[in-house]
């Protein structure tokens, strides 16, 4: 998850709408800005796909500026990336704001200054995203007003198969770019960690002065690798393949573990880990394991805390991870009062079977990853088949440096759509 999203859908509203004929790049890095005097970054959408479709765009993301209850909307009215506000009571509506790209290999477009935003792409039809009326009641420690209305966008949600937008092949790029006063830093990744729809490589060129240019993301043969070592790798791996309803693709979709679980008709078990789980806190009852945060060394052992199984962080109950489920290693819901660092260190070495060789994650040995049981085929083939082995395939991708994410002072974005062919 790229720095400062959030996974919600209180989202502000953009579209961009785009002619490549007429599209001027700005001359600086800040020489451009929108009707609501957000800054502008040039990108470009190539669609190497070989797909005969329709492509879509959308931007959706905040500004930064609002308060909790008082989300805008905002709906796209040139290919300059102005945007026009809806208002609150815009609600329970598809607002069609989808950009139509067509079918060409290459198309410019300008993206706007926002934070916890996603860019959407999808092929033969636009998605459909509503915005919904919705309260909330937030403890009286949170700011802003403690409970009221807020209006949200709902996005798609590919694993669930009432959603409309389940038969649309579909993905996105999450993107945060700050806001306020000083360098502006863009942060920019793919993503695996809810689903794989479409093959996307990321490039971002950055830098105030010297440039900069990353890439991540997928390579011109990701697609066919990925579902050629799923298939492979038989039950349960495959049963998260969901299979094209009317297109003409070999595949729709991979839906991430966590929903094979959460999601009808699904069949990804639920205690798929639950064995290694207790193999690893056996384990630590008689070995160390040591995490260093933040400069500082947490050295853990398995004990109890309120008779639960719990490893013991420096012999602080309250620096203790709790044993967890299947499900809540997947979700990113370990129970634990341990540092945020601790925890995701803890349960991104569950994920990648990790814990019964080497005692000490946080030395990063990047090497022993994917190589024992039980082993995490979903996240290995996305490491495996990127570029640079990095992926964002699971929450915890961030720890030792092994996500999507590309973060600097943004000049220009690049996405393109790879191949989308198995070959022979």
């Amino acid at each position: 998850m790229t720095a400062g999203i959030i996974r919600t859908t209180k989202l502000a509203l953009f579209s961009v709408a785009v002619a490549a004929s007429a599209f001027v790049a700005p001359t600086s890095t800040w020489a451009a800005t929108n009707n609501q005097g957000m800054q502008l970054v040039p990108a470009t959408f190539v669609n190497n796909s070989g797909i005969d479709a329709q492509v879509y765009v959308a931007i959706i993301g905040n500004s930064g500026s609002e308060t909790l209850g008082t989300f805008q909307f905002y709906s796209a009215t040139g290919k300059n990336g102005d945007v026009r506000a809806y208002t609150q009571s815009s609600q329970s509506t598809n607002i069609g704001y989808m950009l139509k790209l067509g079918s060409n290999n290459k198309t410019k477009i300008m993206v706007p200054q926002l934070q916890s935003g996603r860019m959407y792409f999808s092929l033969y039809s636009p998605l459909n995203v509503t915005i919904t009326r919705q309260t909330y009641n937030y403890p009286s420690s949170k700011s802003g007003p403690n409970t009221g209305t807020y209006y949200a966008i709902r996005g798609p949600t590919g694993w669930n198969t009432a959603d409309p937008n389940y038969a649309t092949p579909y993905d996105w790029v999450e993107l945060n770019w700050n806001a306020g006063t000083g360098p502006r830093v863009l942060f920019v990744n793919t993503t695996q960690v809810d689903m794989f729809g479409l093959p996307l490589k990321l490039t971002l060129v950055s830098g105030t002065t010297a440039k900069s240019k990353e890439t991540v993301g997928a390579t011109p043969t990701t697609w066919g690798n990925v579902y050629t070592a799923l298939d492979q790798a038989g039950s349960p791996w495959t049963d998260l393949i969901i299979a094209p309803h009317g297109h003409q693709l070999e595949y729709l979709r991979v839906i991430s573990p966590e929903h094979g679980i959460n999601t009808a008709p699904y069949n990804f078990p639920a205690d798929q880990l639950d064995s290694y789980i207790g193999s690893v806190f056996a384990y630590y009852q008689k070995n160390e394991l040591k995490i260093t945060y933040n400069n500082v060394p947490y050295v853990g052992t398995t004990g109890t805390v309120r008779n639960q199984p719990a490893i013991i962080f420096n012999e602080k109950n309250s620096d203790a991870i709790m044993k967890p489920t299947t499900l809540e290693v997947y979700m990113n819901e370990i129970p634990s009062s341990a540092p945020s660092g601790v925890t995701d260190l803890f349960a991104a070495s569950l994920l990648r079977s990790t814990l019964l060789k080497d005692s000490t994650p946080s030395d990063c040995n990047t090497k022993t990853y994917y190589k024992y049981p039980p082993v995490n085929v979903y996240a290995k083939v996305f490491h495996r088949y990127s570029i640079g082995r990095l992926s964002y395939a699971m929450p915890y991708d961030d720890t030792c440096n092994q996500s999507t994410t590309l973060s600097g002072v943004p000049r220009k974005l690049s996405i393109v759509l790879q191949p989308m062919d198995i070959g022979d």
